[in-house]
């Protein structure tokens, strides 16, 4: 089994719960593997590895890229400009282009096409659509607000929301009406079988949502929402914030045929645990859009992943900040298209768009990096003011042994974007040298503190 979250580490772990062997010490996401190989996206590339962890490739360059999928011998991946094949078994090909579409940021693959969705911008539905992967024969379903697109047999199967509610549906590959089979957040089919989470209990149905039947109980703790059956287990992580506020999670698995859970690697959750505790009230306050679960719960999982690889507790508070500092900077692109174009996202202002999809405007830096840093304990405040040409702008105060220094995570990235590049230009100066370029509430900062 290899396992990877958002932007982390590369482990093999041994089904039975025996030994975890890190690969890569470099992101890994979206894991495929093929043979003796696994292909998988790392910060702005795709790459392969063997599976003991030798011979690591770049093969493209993907700033951009929400989907990986490998089929026989072709890699297929999504781009800001559309989907694009990669031969697998003729080194040095390059990747040719199959839809020319900008929208596309979710697709899956069945015999020769791809079913994709086509975000739209101004709130309106995405579209669902199919592809050959030749290009051609292109055709669209219509409008719908979807994820987790799976194909199996004659029907596309998703979760969708229906007036705040998260549901899980399905639609004939030929084209037909909707039908709605459960109310949940997260599925996966095994075995011409459903299975889809309600609360802490796995349920069992029918592929056409008939014969509901629970099949295991997986605990207090809440389900993700995608979880992976392979051998008649589930694999799925519990997670959970203790009394100190911070966020810890272990891998577990349960056998169906015996309801028996275990720890994949050994790595077992306290007993005490805080139920009512979000990481979205209190101190911290999110930008991300209310009621929807779905991009919170994924923003959670990256954010705890971001502490759990790169904070060790023998850090000193600099370090703790150069660390978040780093990994925000590496793992972003500014979202500078659509800046110059005036038609920046919504999601590009939220953590979501910085820890999740990778791109994101100064407002995005700011509220991440407190997100990041107050996970960490670290005392932080963010900051809204302008630039000296009276832009608006946000970035961060930190405080360190005592004293307080401005951050700015944006400013320290190139734009356009330059992998493997870390500025320090603006990492943790006073406010003689911030002065010089940014304008702010001098005494707003003085009230954050009790003695200024």
């Amino acid at each position: 089994m290899y396992q990877a979250a958002v932007a982390v580490f590369l482990y093999k772990v041994n089904q039975s719960g025996g030994d975890k062997k890190r690969l890569l010490s470099t992101p890994a996401r979206m894991l495929n593997v093929q043979g003796d190989w696994l292909y998988f996206l790392g910060s702005n590339e795709i790459c392969e590895i063997r599976v003991d962890g030798s011979e690591l490739t770049q093969l493209a360059v993907a700033n951009y890229t929400t989907q990986l999928f490998v089929m026989n011998n072709w890699l297929l991946y999504n781009a800001e400009d559309g989907i694009y094949r990669l031969q697998l078994d003729r080194p040095g090909a390059l990747p040719i282009r199959i839809a020319d579409n900008s929208n596309i940021d979710q697709f899956t693959v069945s015999h020769d096409w791809i079913y994709y969705k086509e975000h739209r911008k101004d709130e309106q539905p995405g579209i669902i659509g199919k592809i050959r992967i030749n290009g051609l024969d292109n055709t669209s379903y219509g409008p719908l607000d979807y994820e987790d697109l799976t194909l199996q047999g004659d029907y596309l199967y998703f979760t969708y929301n229906d007036e705040n509610t998260a549901k899980i549906g399905r639609m004939p590959v030929e084209g037909g009406s909707l039908q709605s089979l459960h109310n949940a957040s997260g599925y996966n089919i095994a075995d011409n079988k459903l299975y889809y989470d309600a609360g802490p209990t796995l349920f069992q149905s029918e592929l056409d949502g008939s014969g509901s039947q629970e099949v295991a109980s997986l605990g207090d703790w809440p389900m993700p929402f995608r979880m992976n059956l392979l051998d008649g287990s589930v694999y799925y992580e519990k997670g959970l914030f203790g009394p100190d506020n911070q966020f810890v999670s272990a891998m577990y698995a349960v056998n169906l045929s015996s309801n028996s859970a275990y720890s994949l690697y050994g790595k077992i959750l306290p007993e005490e645990y805080v139920y009512e505790f979000s990481l979205f009230a209190g101190a911290y306050q999110s930008s991300l859009p209310a009621k929807d679960p779905k991009i919170e719960y994924e923003t959670q999982q990256a954010a705890k992943a971001v502490i759990e690889q790169t904070i060790l507790p023998e850090m000193s508070t600099r370090d703790k900040v150069k660390a978040l500092h780093d990994y925000v900077v590496l793992n972003t692109a500014y979202d500078y298209d659509n800046y110059l174009n005036g038609t920046i996202p919504d999601v590009s202002y939220t953590e979501y768009g910085i820890l999740v999809l990778h791109t994101g405007v100064c407002q995005g830096y700011a509220v991440t990096m407190k997100m990041l840093l107050d996970l960490a304990g670290v005392e932080n405040y963010y900051i809204s003011g302008t630039n000296n040409a009276g832009a608006g702008h946000a970035w961060n105060i930190v405080v360190v042994d005592g004293v307080y220094y401005h951050l700015d995570a944006t400013w320290d990235d190139p734009v356009p974007n330059e992998p493997g590049y870390i500025g320090y230009t603006y990492f943790l100066i006073p406010d003689e040298e911030m002065a010089l370029s940014h304008i702010w509430d001098r005494e707003t900062v003085k009230g954050f503190f009790a003695n200024p």
